[in-house]
């Protein structure tokens, strides 16, 4: 599990291996490091984690390890911004619509990297409002579990 290196990891470009969802909301994920931001999501020995930008906090990202082919790793962002706190928080149930941007593994990433991580999905507005992200893993089997809460960022 070499691709698992603590709660940072450093980012550039995203493998040209895998297949993104390349929606006009997914970004490139830039260069710079990536924080943990809420608790892993566990499911059938596959482990999701959402990161968001340690320095500017504009960009929210997907990761996942101990893949197998065709495992999926989805971060969802809602339409609708929410205020930002001093600190981030968590909602439960957020009004109005989502976006998702996708990786989903190949062979390689599933056998040599056993990681897969998704484009960035723009993560605050501005100074004062955040959208509200998590991450899911989706099986090669078609199963899904996601985080249980949205992370809205704080002002800190």
């Amino acid at each position: 599990m070499a691709a698992q290196t603590g709660d940072r990891v450093q980012v550039g470009g995203g493998s040209p291996l895998s297949t993104q969802g390349k929606a006009s909301w997914c970004k490139s994920q830039g260069v710079g490091t990536y924080l943990k931001t809420a608790k892993d999501v566990r499911y059938k020995g596959r482990t999701a984690r959402l990161r968001t930008e340690a320095h500017w906090d504009e960009k929210a990202l997907g990761a996942a390890w101990d893949v197998a082919k065709g495992d999926r790793v989805t971060v969802w962002r809602t339409k609708k911004t929410y205020e930002m706190h001093e600190k981030h928080r968590y909602i439960k149930n957020p009004s109005g619509g989502k976006r998702g941007c996708h990786d989903t593994a190949n062979w390689y990433e599933a056998n040599v990297m056993d990681h897969i991580q998704t484009s960035a999905v723009r993560l605050r507005k501005n100074g004062t409002h955040s959208h509200a992200v998590r991450v899911c893993v989706t099986t090669n089997r078609g199963k899904t579990k996601c985080q249980p809460k949205w992370f809205v960022d704080g002002k800190r």
